[in-house]
């Protein structure tokens, strides 16, 4: 049995003319001819008739214009009207009105859903580029800085610092600190500030004439560290101008 399928084009419900003759028994031509008989009667009734056009491919591989029309609800069963009243015809009658009733209530929900899941991924768009844009700006002014030009300065988080290490165990002496590497990953990470690497660092702080806070290990091979109680003094030290320029401190 012929599948009636309804179907939504611009917000209306139509059914594709070649499937109400193909349900009714008779060569598409031949109802085509029926609405175009009718056509003003139709249309002042029940609404204009959208005709269509497209291309078809025959098995010889020639091209052909076929010519068919979307009817609404009111305008197929009107036209089956028509038709001598067989067993088929009223087959058919039976299942257009099934297929324009079950469309009713499921189309309309698929594109409430359609709709709603459009939605979600527009909202989810605009989260990711909220997210991305926010941590754009942390990475290059820090997330004091960057909620403070947001006007969100209560909403500044303290972020973590790194793991105090302890550097030598070998000699039974724990150093207390950080290494440059650790000050230069904490530093990008909350303030936005770059340095290339430790060197950059210790380089920075004697142009400071800093290098005081600088310590070392007491090993064969010396490593320079940050001891626990100059972090805050260096993180304010190596952060200064990066802020000042920004809030016009």
């Amino acid at each position: 049995m012929l599948q009636l399928k309804v179907q939504e084009i611009s917000g209306k419900l139509v059914v594709d003319s070649r499937l109400v003759a193909e349900g009714l028994g008779i060569k598409h031509k031949n109802f085509l001819s029926t609405i175009y008989k009718y056509q003003t009667e139709i249309e002042q009734e029940f609404g204009q008739v959208a005709f269509e056009t497209e291309t078809v491919t025959n098995a010889v591989g020639a091209v052909n214009l076929a010519h068919f029309a979307y009817l609404n609800e009111d305008q197929s069963i009107y036209l089956m009207t028509l038709s001598r009243n067989t067993e088929q015809v009223r087959t058919c009658k039976r299942n257009l009105v099934k297929a324009f009733s079950e469309a009713k209530k499921i189309i309309p929900a698929q594109n409430t859903r359609i709709r709603e899941l459009e939605l979600e991924v527009e909202l989810a768009k605009q989260n990711n580029y909220s997210i991305d844009r926010l941590t754009l700006l942390s990475q290059l002014h820090g997330v004091p800085t960057t909620m403070a030009l947001l006007g969100r300065p209560e909403a500044v988080l303290e972020v973590e610092k790194p793991t105090v290490e302890i550097i030598d165990e070998r000699h039974n002496v724990k150093f207390s600190g950080q290494t440059l590497k650790q000050v230069q990953e904490y530093l990008n990470k909350k303030y936005g500030t770059n340095f290339k690497n430790g060197a950059a660092i210790k380089k920075k702080l004697k142009a400071l004439n800093k290098d005081d806070l600088i310590a070392q290990t007491l090993r064969s091979i010396s490593s320079d560290y940050i001891p626990t109680e100059y972090l805050e003094e260096v993180y304010k030290l190596l952060t200064r101008g990066n802020r000042q320029m920004l809030l016009g401190e």
